[in-house]
């Protein structure tokens, strides 16, 4: 799913596509409903699959915007899909949350140095970003929970932070951190998991991290909060270091 803001943030357009592991034969209809925060139906739809596979452009009027802390409210959608068969034949549903904003990173030459700006704009006004790094919670993974990750991200957000880190050395982070930031306004700048290392160019470790990047971005690219994605960390340096 992806979606267009319009400049005068008066309307956006949400682009709906949908994907089936069930064959054609299987799966006909895909039934999409969106709701608002206090449970309002905005849209409701039936789409066509065919090769499993339906997608639907809706208009969004007067969307209800999400903001980093400090800048507004958190507005939240929720996107329910039901996949039918054949006689209205109920194979699956699922449901998603996701919200409307624009965000660009803005890298304008300055005037009279070396070098350009690193600033967000965010639903078209600059933010001035407080963050802080993250690196994982617990050394033993399982030991965070949900509530830990919403108690910790809630800490943040009272101290006033608006975007954190995700360290490259860490762990690709969970759905449970993502929706803490997707509700507490903090905006996420992810690294891809390569840090402090000289790594191999052969083909078959290329590969391996293809299909590693590929199944991360997949996983991450529609939430909210996602601001940035980071090749790594320190990597470029241990290069020019000659390290490895």
């Amino acid at each position: 799913m992806t979606s267009n803001l319009f400049p005068d943030v008066s309307w956006a357009m949400v682009h709906i596509n949908v994907k089936t592991v069930a064959s054609s034969e299987d799966a006909n209809t895909a039934f999409i409903t969106v709701l608002d925060a206090d449970g309002e139906e905005v849209i409701q739809s039936d789409l066509e699959v065919k090769d499993g596979k339906a997608a639907a452009t809706k208009v969004f009027p007067s969307p209800k915007l999400w903001w980093p802390n400090g800048e507004g409210d958190q507005h939240l959608y929720t996107l329910k899909t039901t996949l039918f068969g054949a006689e209205k034949v109920l194979l699956d549903e699922t449901t998603t949350r996701f919200a409307l904003r624009s965000i660009s990173l803005i890298q304008r030459p300055l005037d009279d140095e070396p070098g350009t700006t690193f600033m967000f704009n965010v639903n078209g006004r600059d933010i001035f970003i407080q963050g802080g790094n993250w690196i994982p919670a617990d050394n033993l993974l399982p030991r965070i929970t949900r509530e830990k990750y919403f108690a910790w991200i809630g800490m943040a957000k009272k101290s006033h932070l608006n975007m954190i880190r995700v360290w490259g050395g860490g762990i690709y982070e969970t759905e449970d951190f993502f929706d803490a930031c997707d509700e507490n306004g903090i905006l996420v700048w992810h690294d891809l998991a390569f840090a402090c290392g000289d790594y191999p160019i052969h083909d078959a470790f290329l590969e391996n991290v293809t299909k590693e990047v590929e199944a991360q971005v997949t996983r991450i690219r529609n939430r909210v909060c996602l601001a940035l994605l980071c090749g790594g960390n320190e990597d470029f340096m241990l290069a020019e270091m000659g390290v490895g």
